[in-house]
């Protein structure tokens, strides 16, 4: 009888015993299930990170490709810029040369300069001043022809007579539609 009753005791304690493990185990089951539940969230918000910055990432390459773009439109107005530039210098030689040989030609007064040498110095100023005004409308990035402040070449026939006058004493004949008083001008330039 007591035999039994110690089994039965020993065996109810075992059971208890068991019973109290599962339990044990079924709450670190729990505890690890949340673990996992939060470590995917955890995840989950790792990746939207991972995607923010690759958006952000993205836009960046995208502004530094158009800053590169604009870099190599400033870069090519910087080059038409300096090119006209030159130009413009090129052609103030070449018309202050030929205005140098015919100034010491010396022509006598009453005399006119040849229309050879007329017409290339004509020529020169025109190319400076087309030079000019290339270089200006590089650097503006505007149409200066709407506000009348665009340089024009001048009409040859404009030109020969006063420049003949002007330097042979006024005896050569007035061109259909020449004014008086024209001058061979550039800013900059002290007259």
């Amino acid at each position: 009888m007591n035999i039994k009753l110690i089994g039965a005791l020993a065996v109810a304690a075992i059971l208890v015993g068991l019973g109290g493990y599962i339990l044990i185990l079924r709450a670190d089951v729990a505890g690890l299930q949340t673990q996992r539940a939060e470590l995917r969230a955890e995840v989950a918000r790792q990746e939207e990170l991972v995607r923010n910055r690759e958006a952000r990432i993205a836009g960046l390459e995208q502004v530094v490709a158009v800053r590169d773009q604009e870099l190599a439109a400033v870069n090519g107005q910087v080059e038409a810029t300096q090119k006209a530039m030159d130009e413009f210098q090129a052609g103030i030689r070449r018309m202050q040369r030929t205005l140098a040989t015919a100034v010491s030609e010396a022509p006598k007064p009453g005399s006119v300069v040849d229309e050879k040498t007329s017409l290339e110095i004509i020529s020169n100023l025109n190319a400076a001043v087309l030079a000019y005004g290339v270089r200006d409308h590089a650097e503006t990035g505007g149409d200066r022809g709407a506000a009348g402040g665009e340089a024009e070449p001048v009409p040859a026939h404009l030109w020969a007579g006063s420049a003949a006058r002007s330097v042979g004493g006024g005896t050569a004949p007035r061109e259909h539609g020449e004014r008086d008083g024209v001058e061979l001008q550039h800013p900059g330039i002290d007259q």
